[in-house]
């Protein structure tokens, strides 16, 4: 399957659903997701799982050198 085909079938939400019931198994409480603010997909997620915005816009380094519009929000597990 290419990357294409996988878009709007939440993957990414029902992987980072898996990380969340892990992370309540370890007695984690809270768990926070940067994105890139002009990435409108990947805001989705953190906003399903009733995500908050607790760091708005700054600029970081992305693993293959790009800069991103990083906002991170909080998740309550």
């Amino acid at each position: 399957m290419d990357k294409k085909a996988s878009h709007g079938n939440h993957y990414g939400r029902e992987a980072i659903g898996g990380v969340i019931e892990y992370a309540k198994q370890l007695g984690y409480h809270t768990l926070l997701y940067p994105v890139d603010r002009r990435n409108e997909a990947s805001k989705k997620i953190p906003l399903y799982y009733h995500g908050e915005l607790c760091d708005p816009f700054t600029k970081a380094m992305h693993i293959n050198n790009r800069v991103i519009e990083q906002e991170v929000y909080e998740i309550t597990v």
